[in-house]
């Protein structure tokens, strides 16, 4: 699947968490009704049934009817949501294996010295490393690589000169 679709399924799947409208939505990714059936009639399975319903998208052209659901009475606990399954907490409680966690940490910040990574595939890229793109450099470069390079400058809205001149960089550093 190309990235920029998955992306953009991503986002709706969000913005349907967030509760933007429905009009919002298709105004924000779609501009057109033919764009939203095309986009939805190749990428229908990466949707539930109830987002699908929500974002009135169905095979046959109708619009089905959307019930509404009355507000039920929800039960409030002051207990905390986000616990840790048993078998995560056993792997916590084991001190080898936090022996090993705390290793694996400490040698991937020692790796990455001025480096910052957000999440996986963002980083920021030091000032030092922002250099002049003033010369041009013509390269044969693997398919699948190429694809990844240009993923990750689009995650950090930089371009690929700007990337892959800051890859070279870190690369010379480290080897002279």
């Amino acid at each position: 699947m190309n990235y920029q679709t998955e992306q953009k399924i991503n986002n709706i799947k969000e913005a349907i968490k967030k509760g933007e409208s429905l009009k919002e939505i298709d105004k924000k990714y779609f501009g057109s009704i033919k764009k939203k059936k095309d986009f939805f009639t190749k990428n229908k399975e990466h949707f539930t049934a109830d987002e699908l319903a929500f974002l009135e998208f169905s095979e046959d052209n109708e619009k089905e009817e959307v019930k509404t659901v009355e507000n039920r009475e929800v039960v409030e606990t002051n207990e905390p949501t986000n616990k840790l399954t048993n078998l995560e907490s056993n792997f916590f409680k084991d001190t080898e294996n936090l022996k090993a966690l705390i290793e694996i940490v400490q040698k991937y910040r020692s790796k990455s010295e001025n480096v910052e990574i957000i999440e996986n595939g963002i980083i920021t890229i030091p000032a030092e490393a922002k250099l002049k793109l003033d010369r041009n450099m013509a390269v044969k470069v693997n398919g699948e690589l190429y694809d990844k390079i240009v993923e990750m400058s689009y995650k950090n809205k930089v371009g690929k000169g700007e990337l892959v001149t800051y890859i070279l960089w870190e690369f010379y550093k480290k080897h002279n």
